[in-house]
């Protein structure tokens, strides 16, 4: 199991502009900045046992996004 327990992302994040994969799974994170949405070349989020109870509507933005997980979550 991979647990890092974050609860929270940096708002830094946004600065990743060629991020193409994120794998935030099997963490705490309750809910997601709207920063998130600034990831232009974002292709694959995993958000996969998370807190999660909605997802911010920033998440419209990312128009690469081709994979998006976030199977058991709250």
């Amino acid at each position: 199991m991979r647990e890092n327990l974050l609860k929270h992302l940096p708002e830094s994040i946004s600065q990743l502009s060629k991020l193409e994969r994120l794998d935030l799974g099997d963490n705490e994170i309750e809910e997601l900045p709207p920063h998130l949405g600034n990831l232009p070349s974002l292709q694959e989020l995993w958000l996969d046992h998370n807190q999660l109870q909605r997802l911010p509507p920033e998440i419209g933005q990312l128009k690469k996004l081709a994979c998006l997980d976030v199977s058991e979550n709250r």
